[in-house]
């Protein structure tokens, strides 16, 4: 291909042309996408997807000398998202492409995008919460606190990481905590006699450790200096679960395990999504984990009532905690 052939190609594509070339085609085409009302995250994405094909043409120049023929773009799309290891940044690459491309006035690359197959992580089986509770009984009081939370609410990791503590209330005969829920509206949880008292032990150390200082967080970090982070969070369940001998435990699996006790409890589906904090039953989700509710738990279902109406019935996840004073 002539000098001449080369630069048209690379100048009408935009992406070739090197990273001066790119820091100009990258505001444009992120001012394009806001003037197409994508949200500002999914502008982001698209921006950074398109400059990560730039940088790799650059370090492949042979696919930027045909971007101008559709023949072109299929190979050098297809070559780059063929590196790539994950599924979703696969397809998010290939979105991103396509509005780039036709934000140039070039037809689309006709690239497949691939299929995600989701997996559902497994709820706890009664003997695994049970082993994992029988470990967390024995660690610090504020982790063993925060993991019968995760088990007793469902919270996600990022709502135990900002939990606060006037958001758990607590007498001698009843217990819930309030957690953001769909709309800006708080779901109330309850908390079974169990589950408050390991959280009054929690409590009661909380205090003495604070003395007269005062921290809005509920769990808080060691030396009591702010709450503790989502990946501290992540890393105690995960040493609980490793010493149980349950792999690979995570906050969205306990958090799946609480799901499961409410479809073993005969819940229907307006309640649990109340108590989960989502606006819609997850369709992937929902299947996956009735295939491991218990045999009856469909006999015990009632029929779904108007969302949001209704008394909440307590929540029961099971007399496996040992607590001792």
């Amino acid at each position: 291909m002539a000098d001449a052939e080369v630069v048209f190609s690379l100048d009408r594509s935009g992406l070739a042309a090197g990273e001066d070339g790119w820091v100009q085609q990258r505001q444009w085409f992120a001012r394009w996408l806001e003037g197409r009302l994508f949200a500002r995250r999914s502008v982001e994405s698209y921006v950074e997807r398109a400059g990560a094909f730039a940088r790799w043409l650059w370090a492949n120049p042979d696919h930027g000398r045909e971007l101008d023929t559709a023949l072109g773009r299929d190979a050098a799309v297809a070559a780059f998202v063929s590196q790539l290891r994950a599924t979703s940044t696969v397809n998010v690459s290939l979105a991103a492409l396509n509005l780039y491309f036709t934000w140039q006035g070039l037809d689309e690359p006709t690239v497949d995008s691939v299929s995600v197959v989701r997996r559902v992580l497994e709820p706890l089986t009664p003997l695994q919460r049970s082993r994992c509770l029988d470990v967390a009984a024995l660690r610090r009081s504020r982790d063993y606190a925060l993991f019968v939370m995760a088990l007793s609410t469902g919270l996600r990791e990022s709502e135990l990481a900002g939990l606060e503590l006037e958001k758990v209330e607590l007498t001698a005969h009843e217990g819930t905590v309030r957690a953001p829920g769909p709309g800006g509206v708080e779901r109330v949880l309850p908390l079974d006699e169990s589950a408050r008292r390991v959280q009054l032990c929690w409590l009661a150390e909380r205090g003495r450790l604070l003395g007269t200082r005062q921290r809005r967080g509920y769990f808080l970090r060691a030396g009591l200096g702010g709450t503790i982070s989502p990946r501290r969070v992540d890393g105690i369940v995960r040493s609980i679960g490793a010493e149980a001998g349950v792999a690979d435990l995570s906050p969205g699996r306990v958090r799946n395990s609480f799901e499961q006790e409410l479809l073993d409890q005969g819940r229907d589906e307006g309640e649990i999504d109340d108590l989960m904090g989502r606006l819609r039953t997850d369709s992937v989700r929902a299947r996956a984990l009735h295939a491991t509710a218990a045999p009856d738990a469909a006999a015990k279902r009632p029929p779904s009532p108007q969302r949001g109406r209704g008394p909440r019935v307590p929540v029961v996840v099971g007399d496996q905690l040992s607590i001792e004073f």
